[in-house]
């Protein structure tokens, strides 16, 4: 009985003992939480001190920038103040000055408004003088100057008959571009961008070989350029004058091709002709004019082939070689006998014939000839044939249509247009011819001296291998295109469909195994269209396991936008969690660890973690307690007993 009474004394002294040890350690415990709550109130207070100190010195900061800003501005309105004094004095100098001028300027002008009257009234008399001499000249000369239409109305409706009728300008439009960029008459933009587009086209698929025999296609499409402000030179790269190089090329045609070549390498100075190697006679511009020149007939006219001249070839000879009359004297001497035989072979009716046939053509062939070398044929006597020159002989052909006829009504035929009818080539030689003659008449250089003229290099052309540009060819695509959404539009209505059912099964597919993986995780964020963007687990490893992990993933996420490519272009954004690689900061670790590092380090965190392990102590004393008190009350009570 003793010993029983003894063993549970014990036992009762050591459930105090364990009492009292519980009991310290709760103490020390809250010692502990004590000292780290008054860490963490310090670091408080010194963190306002710091904001504190970093609002004063800014209000001070702002401070001293507002005084600095007064300043400047105080600084600038004096500078204004003193500018627009200064600007004030300098406009009342300025409107002195410009007064004095005014005043001198009218006294100026008055004077020689009073000199111009008096010359214009001078001027008048003088062709009050003239017209009276020349209406006597009309009477003795019948027709010589009552021409069959007015030049200005001739000019206008064939500039609006080619304008309408060829609205489509290609490389056959070359006479009607030159004739009309050398009319000064209006001529829209787009007719000349129109022209250098198709026929940029054409010598693309030619592959810039225009003929194999007839170059002066080259020479003339030379012109044409140039008219309208194009190097023939560089031409999207290439320079037309290499296929003039070869002199045996240039004259397989006879004697037209010099003629041509020579009239394009003179139609601006900075023209030449470029050396080839690799051409068996390189051709060079003597070469040129002495084939013109030795091409001169007996009679002084020159012809295709045969011993007599040709009014047609007579005068294209002699419009190359106006560039060199005056220069030289074998070139003098030549012009002079073709204006022998010009004048010799003109027809009563003032115009010119070509194989025993009268006709537009030919006139407007020596026309533009005589204009070259300065001849105003309605005035020369040696080009007036019963009171009418060759102006007069040209308009007799043209027509109110707005053209001009090959040859007469009831006329003899070479082998032209029909008979009084309005013919497309003797419109196009009958227009420029006027142009040539109103030129003359105004004082301007040559039809074809175009040195007027400002070149630039001409811009490549994106063309397609059959014909026409590369606007036209997306204009053709963008038509097929529509024609196939309208007749497959109900085919697009059901993969469009089909592609959502699919989609849509993928993402509720993605959705749950996402949300299997997430589960428990207190890092998933929400995500458009219920998607979630899952986070790392917050671990601590080696550089190498993460950069090996982030490898892994991005591979992942590569395939992953490779197999759902199609799917985002067509229903628009998406992301899937699986694909998400979460960046690395600074330090080579993810933003979930330094958050989780700063959250460790934090003596509020470090108190947070202890409250629970310090109340579950306090709760296990209390019962210890409770269960000793009740033991000893249970002894007690049977001692008594």
């Amino acid at each position: 009985m003793r010993n029983r009474v003894k063993n549970k004394k014990r036992r009762i002294a050591y459930m105090l003992v364990a009492a009292v040890l519980l009991s310290s350690s709760l103490g020390v415990s809250y010692a502990k939480t004590d000292e780290i709550c008054q860490q963490a109130e310090t670091e408080s207070e010194k963190q306002s001190e710091s904001q504190k100190e970093s609002e004063s010195q800014k209000e001070t900061e702002t401070e001293k920038q507002s005084e600095s800003q007064k300043e400047t501005e105080s600084e600038k309105q004096s500078e204004s103040q003193k500018e627009t004094e200064s600007e004030k004095q300098t406009e009342s100098q300025k409107e002195t000055e410009s007064e004095k001028q005014s005043e001198s300027q009218k006294e100026t002008e008055s004077e020689k408004q009073s000199e111009s009257q008096k010359e214009t009234e001078s001027e008048k008399q003088s062709e009050s003088q003239k017209e009276s001499e020349s209406e006597k000249e009309t009477e003795t000369n019948p027709g010589g100057e009552n021409l069959p239409a007015e030049r200005s109305t001739v000019l206008s409706s064939v500039r609006n008959y080619l304008l309408t009728k060829d609205a489509n300008p290609d490389f056959s439009s070359i006479w009607n571009v030159i004739g009309l960029q050398r009319s000064g008459l209006y001529v829209p933009w787009s007719y000349t961008a129109t022209f250098y587009q198709n026929v940029y086209a054409y010598c693309e698929q030619k592959n810039w070989k225009l003929t194999r025999t007839k170059y002066s296609d080259y020479s003339k499409l030379i012109m044409a350029l140039t008219s309208i402000g194009i190097d023939a030179q560089n031409v999207g790269g290439h320079n037309l004058f290499d296929y003039l190089s070869d002199y045996e090329n240039v004259r397989m045609q006879g004697i037209n091709g010099p003629i041509w070549a020579l009239i394009a390498l003179n139609c601006h100075p900075s023209y030449s002709i470029p050396k080839n190697k690799e051409v068996a006679v390189q051709n060079t511009e003597e070469m040129l004019l002495q084939a013109v020149l030795g091409a001169q007939c007996e009679d002084g006219g020159w012809n295709l082939a045969g011993g007599q001249g040709d009014a047609d070839m007579t005068g294209m000879a002699l419009q190359a070689l106006s560039f060199y009359y005056g220069k030289r004297t074998d070139v003098n001497a030549a012009v002079e006998r073709g204006l022998a035989w010009i004048s010799k072979n003109q027809l009563e009716s003032g115009g010119f014939g070509t194989q025993g046939v009268e006709t537009s053509e030919s006139v407007a062939q020596i026309l533009v000839a005589l204009s070259g070398l300065g001849i105003d044929g309605s005035k020369d006597a040696r080009f007036l044939k019963n009171g009418k020159s060759p102006l007069y002989g040209l308009f007799q052909y043209y027509l109110p249509e707005g053209g001009f006829m090959h040859v007469a009504a009831n006329a003899g035929n070479n082998g032209g247009g029909i008979g009084g009818m309005l013919d497309g080539m003797a419109t196009e030689q009958g227009f420029y011819a006027t142009v040539a003659y109103q030129r003359l008449l105004d004082g301007r250089s040559f039809i074809y001296d175009m040195h007027d003229i400002e070149l630039t290099p001409g811009k490549k052309v994106e063309t397609s291998q059959n014909d026409g540009t590369n606007e036209t060819k997306k204009q053709e695509e963008t038509e097929k295109k529509n024609n196939n959404k309208k007749d497959h539009k109900t085919d697009h209505k059901k993969k469009d469909d089909k592609k959502n059912k699919k989609s849509k099964k993928e993402t509720e597919k993605k959705n749950t195994e996402s949300e299997k993986k997430q589960t428990g995780s207190p890092n998933a964020a929400k995500r458009p269209s219920g998607q979630t963007k899952t986070l790392p687990s917050v671990k601590k490893t080696s550089t190498s396991t993460e950069k090996s992990s982030s490898t892994v993933k991005k591979k992942k996420a590569t395939t992953k936008k490779k197999k759902n490519k199609k799917e985002s272009e067509d229903y628009g954004w998406s992301f899937d969690g699986e694909d998400y690689v979460p960046e690395l900061t600074a330090d080579g670790k993810t933003e979930a660890e330094t958050v989780t590092q700063s959250a460790e380090n934090d003596p509020k965190t470090q108190v947070r973690t202890m409250a629970p392990a310090v109340l579950s102590g306090a709760a296990l004393v209390i019962v210890l307690e409770a269960l000793a008190f009740g033991i000893y009350r249970k002894k007690k009570g049977r001692r008594l007993r």
